[in-house]
This record gives structure tokens, C-alpha cells and sequence, in this order.
């Protein structure tokens, strides 16, 4: 009988010892991600993004380290205020950022990878560094519970980069499994997050890309805007905009964000608070989701990074370089 007894309990051991690491690995992610319906679902309910892109900068700093501890934190109390429930990163962020997004009840989507205009297609070295350093940066911080999503390309096909168009240099089919081959490196170290990756304008081929295999169909559009010349925005624009993507959304079943959107507020058209106002009511209720561009203003994307020059990449921010917000906050704050 003694025998028995000392069987069973082995057998319960080993059993818990199969089941318990399976329990921990589920445990350990607190927010459930699911894709149902075209939509994104956290812990069961709808979550549309009221998102803000978040680049690491502040003036006359030449490295995000050197940012000051209040600074950060300061960013992190004025989004939650505004009703920001989530920031997109363009790098893998600083534990102690994430621990202030847990904090203040926002969401991440992470950029853990970073291929660009520069990005050789055909070279299974550079494909198989990007996937490491896309599984290293993904597996150290997979269990935090502020992840919402995994980005692994920003502004595709990189139209704008001084190497040019990479689908028209590479074609499209080789670029798409480049990046399809990046994706399935992340989904085999995590299956519980989704991924996207940004692509920029309205080309079809950019509309295409990753669209066959991305969880989330992400797209860098300027809502509304006609014109960057006389800045006008325009509500109907946004509409027609927005409508476009919803029929993208329908086609290949899945959700779509706009990913980067925004107005600079060294234009005159429109104001900022106005524009951005508009487009965040043009997708609430169409998409999954929309990010404005960007948090804070850069005084490095144009001319003497020492100064902020009168030049439309140097205003995007809906707070100025030292934080202190503008019209765009404010309309963000009231419209989110």
C-alpha cells in the first residue's frame, strides 16, 4: 500500500510538472490579445487604439539617455490624462518606460526591428540578423503586460530613403517573404502577440505589403490633407481616406490602424487641434485604431538641431520640446 501511495504522488508530481510551465507561460502575459472580427481584443473587450507615436527625443539632447527622469514620466502622466491608451515606439523601449506605461495604463505597440531603404533583399546574412535581433528584443519583453502589438517595419517600401524604392529594386514578392520570414522568426519565440509592420501611402503595392500574413494591417497616412502647401485639411478628405481603408480592413479580413497621422502645427491651413480632431473622428467607428504624429516636437529632423527652425518636420509634436502642450493636446485630450 505504502508503494501505491508513493506511486500516485509521482505521478501527480510529474503531472504538475507538465501542466504548471504551460499555466506560468499563460499566467505571465496579464493581457490577452486576440484578433476577432477585424478588431483588437484585450482581456475579452474591444480595444481601439487612441494612440500617439512616441520618439525618444528632447532638445539639445543628443541621446534618449540623458532625457531627464521627470521628463519621461512627466510624458507619461499627460498621456494618461489625454486619454492615450496607447504608444508606438520607432525602437525597443527602456524597461523603465514600460514600467511607466504599466503604470499609467498604456498600451505598447514596440518596434523591435528595423529594416529600412538600406536593407539588402537579397542577403540571408542581413535577413538572419534582423530576425535575431527581432527574437532577442521580442523575448525580453514578451511577458510584460503593456505589449499590445509587435512592429517590425516602419514607412515601407521606404519610398523617401536616399537608396529609393525597395519593391522597385527588389520586387515585390522578394521584399513580402523578407519580411514574412522575420515575422514567422517572432511567432515561433511568441504566438500571443501580433504583429504589424507600417507601410506608407496608398500604392497598391504598399497596401500589399505583409497583408497576406501581418495580424494587424498598419498604414502611415496624413488624413485629410490635400495639399502640404497650403496645409488645408479637410473632413471629407478624411472621410474618403478612411473609407478606403475600411474596405482594405473587409477585403483581407483583419484589422487596420492608421499607424501615423497628424498635423504640424507650423502649417496655416487649419490648425493642429482642428485636424487632428477631425481625423480621430473620421476612424473612431471605421478601423481598429489611429496614432497621431507625434508626442513631442524634434529640433534634429531639419537644419541647426541646436534651435527649432520654422520647418514642417520640426512641429509635429502636440507638445512642444519641453512639454508644455499645444492646441493639438488640448483637442486630442477633449476628442480622446
Amino acid at each position: 500500500m505504502k508503494n501505491y501511495k508513493t506511486i500516485i504522488i509521482l505521478i501527480c508530481l510529474l503531472l504538475i510538472g507538465e501542466v504548471y510551465p504551460l499555466l506560468a507561460k499563460e499566467s505571465s502575459q496579464a493581457a490577452h490579445i486576440r484578433i476577432e472580427n477585424r478588431k483588437i481584443c484585450v482581456n475579452g473587450k474591444e480595444f481601439f487604439i487612441k494612440g500617439v507615436a512616441y520618439a525618444l527625443n528632447y532638445p539639445k539632447i543628443k541621446h534618449y539617455s540623458q532625457i531627464p527622469k521627470e521628463v519621461i514620466e512627466k510624458d507619461f502622466q499627460l498621456m494618461e490624462e489625454a486619454g492615450i491608451n496607447t504608444i508606438r515606439t520607432y525602437r525597443p523601449l527602456p524597461d523603465t518606460m514600460l514600467d511607466l506605461a504599466e503604470k499609467h495604463n498604456i498600451m505598447v505597440i514596440e518596434n523591435v526591428v528595423y529594416p529600412g531603404d538600406w536593407t539588402d533583399f537579397n542577403s540571408i546574412a542581413e535577413l538572419e540578423r534582423l530576425k535575431s535581433i527581432a527574437v532577442r528584443n521580442v523575448e525580453r519583453h514578451k511577458d510584460r503586460k503593456c505589449i499590445l502589438a509587435w512592429d517590425i517595419w516602419n514607412d515601407a517600401p521606404f519610398t523617401f530613403g536616399k537608396q529609393g524604392d525597395s519593391i522597385r529594386r527588389y520586387g515585390e514578392e522578394k521584399v513580402n517573404r523578407f519580411f514574412e520570414e522575420i515575422y514567422k522568426a517572432i511567432k515561433d519565440v511568441d504566438p500571443y502577440h501580433p504583429i504589424t509592420g507600417s507601410n506608407l501611402g496608398y500604392r497598391d503595392e504598399s497596401i500589399r505589403l505583409g497583408a497576406g500574413f501581418l495580424d494587424i494591417l498598419s498604414y502611415n497616412v496624413y488624413v485629410g490633407i490635400y495639399d502640404w502647401l497650403d496645409g488645408k485639411f479637410s473632413r471629407e478628405k478624411a472621410k474618403e481616406t478612411v473609407q478606403k481603408f475600411k474596405e482594405i480592413s473587409l477585403k483581407y479580413n483583419k484589422p487596420v490602424i492608421i499607424a501615423e497621422t497628424g498635423y504640424s502645427s507650423c502649417l496655416e491651413g487649419s490648425t493642429q487641434g482642428d485636424a487632428i480632431q477631425g481625423q480621430v473622428r473620421a476612424v473612431e467607428g471605421e478601423l481598429a485604431g489611429i496614432v497621431i504624429f507625434e508626442w513631442a516636437d524634434e529640433w534634429d529632423k531639419a537644419g541647426n538641431p541646436a534651435e527649432l527652425n520654422n520647418h514642417i518636420e520640426e512641429h509635429w509634436g502636440i507638445v512642444d520640446g519641453y512639454r508644455n502642450p499645444k492646441d493639438g493636446y488640448y483637442k486630442l485630450k477633449e476628442t480622446y
